[in-house]
């Protein structure tokens, strides 16, 4: 027995009806078979499930005008901030410091998490203004 073997004539006839009111834009669920066929019916959508549930709500992420609650590093990071930020690549710090390039990399996301740093050049700034490099300005 095939699936096939299930459907009748007055089946298809009325899919093709549903199928038709669809193309005009109308809703084929008020009238016949189609409630109870689940490949015509409608789903909610994500905010008619949020309703239906009560409104819940997400916990909104920091965004650039709220305030991010900055964590202090560890010895280890500013150690690592100080030869990031003087021109070190990831691969020399490891060197430098005797640890493997995933545990720099480990290291660097979690500094620039913690101070909600965006880029390598806001992480300079952060050296400089923290006393962890100094920049010679020739004159």
């Amino acid at each position: 027995m095939t699936p096939s073997d299930n459907v009748n004539d007055d089946d298809i006839k009325e899919g093709q009806k549903n199928l038709a009111k669809l193309a005009q834009g109308q809703d084929p669920e008020k009238s016949g078979k189609t409630a109870g066929t689940p490949y015509l019916k409608s789903y909610p959508t994500h905010k008619e499930n949020e309703i239906r549930m009560g409104g819940i709500e997400r916990p909104k992420t920091p965004t650039k005008r709220q305030a991010v609650h900055k964590r202090p590093l560890t010895k280890r990071e500013e150690e690592i901030v100080r030869l990031i930020s003087g021109g070190l690549r990831n691969k020399d710090v490891a060197k430098v410091l005797g640890i493997s390039v995933k545990t720099v990399e480990t290291h660097r996301v979690n500094i620039m998490n913690k101070l909600a740093l965006q880029n390598l050049a806001q992480l300079i700034r952060y050296a400089v203004q923290k006393g962890l490099i100094h920049i010679d300005v020739e004159k």
